[in-house]
């Protein structure tokens, strides 16, 4: 700060003809001393027998001082060098995250090109039916399954009220790592309604148990066979009505695009070489998630028959309303 002021002072001075000299003095309790040992030239002084506040000269203490200077030019260098390579790293994750982006909102041919849906002016749409929900199981049973929890999903994925969309076949191992952020703009026919985002792993076609392994009786591999199975990872409902504030819902615009973002259960899992990555949007999943009436009221719990209600939704995929499901893909 001292050669700051100094070079500030001698260049003020220059550009009135006249170079100039400072001189600045520094006591041997200001921090740039006392971090450098000035514990022991203080102790010398006090044998030599120097008063409080006496300026001192001595090329011992002005040694001292340039290398305490060049020490805090050293430290301060390490530290900026420290902040541009942590920068560096910031800016390799932001590369990756963008990438990612870029993907999902304009590479999307290979996400949009395999949706079952055809995409019609920049956007998929449903006709959701509270009366005839979406199941979390293809099973009939009165207790919930221990293994819905990874349920094959293709008796939804051939459902007319489920989207559907997914990558093409990978050619490397992707793992992620993290939480899954749905960036939705939607719209309903409707004043509320639910979504709910499911990813799944798609095995190969040719996918087959290894030799000796069987599923158990009861699971949902003695309705399918192995090849292309849909494994459910995670599945979360949004509803609309929340999308601002959970302690204030809010109802929908009919027909008017909005966004609706929300962070679902971390995950850890690798999608294997030859695997596909898979979404699914739906608006109901019965009897895992109530039915939203799909009309907005103030508590839905409390909905008569006549509130239900069928509701046109839409996921915008092109043009200024782009749909994303960030994933927290980790890099090699």
């Amino acid at each position: 700060e001292s050669r700051r002021i100094d070079r500030q002072l001698r260049g003020r001075a220059g550009r009135q003809g006249d170079p100039g000299s400072s001189q600045f003095f520094l006591s041997l309790e200001d921090d740039l001393m006392r971090l450098f040992g000035s514990e022991r030239i203080a102790k010398l002084m006090d044998r030599l027998g120097a008063q409080e506040g006496e300026m001192l000269t001595h090329s011992l203490i002005t040694r001292s001082i340039e290398q305490a200077q060049k020490r805090v030019e050293l430290q301060n260098f390490q530290a900026r060098k420290r902040l541009l390579e942590y920068d560096d790293v910031m800016n390799q994750q932001r590369e990756v995250v963008y990438s990612l982006r870029s993907f999902a909102l304009e590479g999307g041919e290979e996400l949009r090109g395999e949706a079952l849906p055809a995409s019609v002016g920049g956007y998929d749409e449903y006709v959701s039916d509270p009366a005839r929900p979406v199941p979390y199981t293809q099973k009939i049973t009165q207790n919930y399954p221990r293994d819905f929890m990874t349920e094959d999903q293709r008796f939804a994925s051939t459902r007319p009220d489920v989207l559907v969309y997914q990558t093409a076949v990978l050619t490397e191992d992707v793992v992620v790592a993290g939480d899954i952020k749905p960036s939705l703009v939607v719209s309903s026919s409707s004043t509320d309604s639910d979504f709910v985002v499911k990813l799944i792993d798609v095995f190969p076609d040719d996918y087959k148990f290894p030799e000796g392994v069987k599923p158990p009786q009861n699971s949902a591999w003695t309705v399918f066979q192995p090849g292309g199975y849909q494994m459910l990872l995670r599945g979360e409902p949004m509803p609309a009505r929340f999308r601002n504030s959970f302690e204030k819902p809010e109802a929908l615009t009919a027909n008017e695009p909005t966004k609706l973002g929300f962070k679902m259960p971390g995950i850890a899992h690798t999608f294997k070489k030859g695997h596909r990555i898979m979404v699914q949007i739906q608006s109901t999943w019965f009897p895992l998630v109530a039915r939203n009436p799909q009309k907005f009221v103030p508590n839905y719990k409390l909905s008569t028959a006549a509130d239900f209600q069928k509701a046109t939704q839409r996921v915008y995929t092109g043009g200024k309303h782009i749909s994303a499901i960030i994933l927290p893909i980790q890099k090699k």
